[in-house]
């Protein structure tokens, strides 16, 4: 009954660890019939001779997983492990030696006389000469790969073919430290011989499966076993023929039972065996490692009891799977020594009761905490991305809908307001004469709507913000380009500035007569005035500004220097982000209130004209914003 266990849990380990591996067996197989002739190369990289190595690796994984005899070293995966390793230490001599061996026992003479001999015969053999003409093709490509396979390796220099084969074996997994990491995976339980037809059967299966057709009869003698390839009937099938002798017992009963015990024993996951009633039998020491106790603190416990089981479903409902099927799998969540909350993968057998020996259930757990702890972290981080997406698109429907709404009274209010401000300068006329007291109330007048004037154009450069953002996120944000200079664009801003804040000193630095891109004039004008009354207002009232236009090769760039606190490399990133506004920064001059949109949508702008955009500021000694855009091209003149 215990040999029957152990050999369930092992060959239940090989089965999944080939189901893992099966896809990338198939192409490395699929690679290797090319490389050994079904296919002619053209050329024959030293990308693609790592590949054939990795594909020979693969096999061998294969042949261990399912106990395929390795007598005849036939894919001789360890050494191409090796081969791989010392290739990248610059020993290229071996896997010259390891191809040009390949290519021993071509005999092509000896296949050409069978041919010319089938053909002469009487009755002639058709199908044979058909069958070995095929064959000395096959085995022609074979030579002609190989030998491209050399000549690639000699033509490059040490230092190119050290770098191929490093980029290639890291693209294949196998650096220095993954080789170490695959060796040591051979003295996994997984790879030691447990003899089992299931696994007999699984590589027959895999086999039929991409073609090569596989058969299984029982030998006449005792319980030996053989399992042959059969040979192809279709000549474009490959000619081959090899004889596989395998899963013979080897080792006494008792033997066996006991070297597979002490597999079992060792297996890093946990495998615990119980009865039906839930009582432990078998603890291993992956058992002890996941969950704290000690083989004789947990023998005979009652396993949910004891790891304090929660079932995602039920426990009637994995035991009547069980029952019906003799096999369930899925996550618990358990509980180690330390009071720690485990989820594990488990994987549970149920081997039913023969002549003497009482049923048994076979649980295998893993596991899995870190993982799922990091999945519903990436699902709670995706909801709220999604969340903050969803909230993102509302607030920019809203914008768009509310800076539309507020346009429109914003220019009744300016159009009220020019009506207001031509009446009374129409009344303030020099002919017109007024008491001392009325001249009074007309400047008061005056300067009210000179006030509500500056308001109502405050309040519409925001909404013109709110517009501009809500056409950038819809993608409905268009530039009206037209050859223009930006020396003359610059100097109307930096006047506007100057009729706005007559007493602050703006200087203008460039020796270029003109400077002719290819831009919306109106944006780029935005950019400059974002620049510079964002500089008026965070200096002091007695520093002046600096205004820079100089070219850069094929661009110009402009820039705008002021004199205010400065910007912190963190600041420096977060200034161009939405609504972003430094609360500890304090306006000097003009009013603080913004929406913390200008630079963002000078950004959008800039990039949207092919140029770049960027600040430079150290702490105490001012901040430096500027721009570049390319220079207009000859067609567009």
């Amino acid at each position: 009954m215990e040999e029957a266990i152990v050999r369930t849990v092992l060959v239940t380990q090989k089965l999944e660890a080939f189901e893992r591996l099966q896809s990338e067996f198939e192409a490395s197989l699929d690679f290797i019939q090319d490389v050994h002739g079904q296919r002619r190369f053209s050329a024959f990289s030293v990308a693609e001779t790592v590949h054939y190595l990795h594909a020979l690796w693969i096999c061998a994984c294969k042949d261990h997983l399912l106990n395929v005899s390795t007598h005849s070293r036939r894919y001789e995966g360890n050494m191409c492990l090796g081969l791989l390793q010392g290739w990248q230490e610059g020993k290229t001599a071996a896997v010259v030696a390891f191809l040009e061996r390949k290519l021993d026992g071509l005999a092509f003479v000896g296949l050409t006389r069978k041919i010319e001999k089938a053909a002469t015969v009487l009755p002639p053999h058709e199908d044979l000469a058909q069958r070995l003409a095929h064959g000395r093709l096959v085995l022609l490509n074979r030579r002609m790969n190989l030998l491209r396979a050399l000549d690639a390796i000699f033509v490059l220099s040490e230092h190119d073919l050290l770098q191929e084969v490093h980029a290639a074996s890291v693209y294949y997994g196998h650096t220095p430290q993954q080789i170490e990491q695959q060796r040591a995976q051979q003295d996994d339980v997984r790879s030691s011989s447990v003899l089992h037809p299931l696994l007999a059967q699984r590589n027959m299966v895999v086999m039929n499966t991409i073609g090569i057709h596989v058969i299984a009869q029982q030998a006449a003698r005792g319980r030996a076993r053989f399992w042959r390839v059969v040979t192809p009937t279709d000549p474009s099938r490959p000619f081959a023929e090899y004889l596989m002798r395998t899963y013979q017992e080897q080792t006494s009963r008792s033997q066996n039972v006991q070297v597979q015990g002490d597999l079992l024993a060792q297996a890093h996951d946990a495998i615990i065996i119980h009865s039906p009633d839930d009582r432990i039998l078998v603890w291993n020491q992956g058992a002890t490692a996941l969950y704290g106790w000690t083989e004789q603190e947990a023998i005979g416990k009652d396993i949910h009891t004891l790891l304090q089981t929660c079932f995602y479903a039920s426990r009637e409902a994995v035991a009547l799977v069980l029952a019906t099927r003799g096999h369930w799998q899925g996550q618990l969540t358990q509980t180690s020594r330390d009071g720690k909350r485990l989820i594990v993968e488990s994987r549970q057998i149920f081997v039913p009761a023969k002549a003497g020996q009482a049923a048994v259930i076979v649980e295998m757990n893993q596991d899995v905490t870190e993982r799922e702890q990091f999945l519903q972290e990436q699902a709670e981080a995706k909801a709220r991305e999604l969340a903050l997406q969803e909230t993102a698109r509302q607030m920019d429907a809203f914008l768009g809908i509310a800076s539309h709404e507020l346009k429109t009274p914003l220019t009744s209010m300016k159009g009220n307001l020019q009506l207001a401000q031509l009446q009374l300068t129409h009344l303030q006329q020099p002919e017109t004469t007024f008491d001392e007291t009325m001249a009074q109330a007309l400047t008061t007048a005056r300067s009210l709507l000179d006030r509500v004037e500056r308001q109502i154009k405050r309040q519409n450069r925001l909404v013109n913000d709110l517009l501009d953002i809500s056409r950038i996120q819809t993608n409905q944000f268009t530039l009206q380009r037209t050859r223009c200079d930006l020396v003359r664009i610059v100097c109307e801003v930096i006047e506007d500035q100057r009729i706005l804040a007559p007493t602050r000193t703006i200087r203008w630095h460039t020796l270029l007569p003109q400077a002719e891109v290819w831009a919306d004039a109106d944006r780029v004008g935005q950019v400059v005035n974002n620049f510079l009354s964002n500089a008026l207002k965070y200096s002091e009232a007695g520093t002046p500004i600096d205004v820079h236009l100089e070219q850069e090769e094929t661009m110009v760039r402009v820039s705008v220097h002021n004199q205010g606190p400065g910007l912190s490399e963190t600041q420096q990133q977060q200034v161009w982000e939405k609504f972003y506004r430094i609360e500890e920064i304090e306006a000097k001059s003009g009013s603080g209130m913004g929406l913390g949109l200008g630079l963002y949508i000078s950004q959008t702008l800039i990039e949207r004209h092919g140029g770049r955009i960027g600040v430079e500021s150290t702490p105490g000694e001012g901040s430096t914003f500027w721009f570049t855009l390319p220079f207009a091209p000859l067609e567009h003149i």
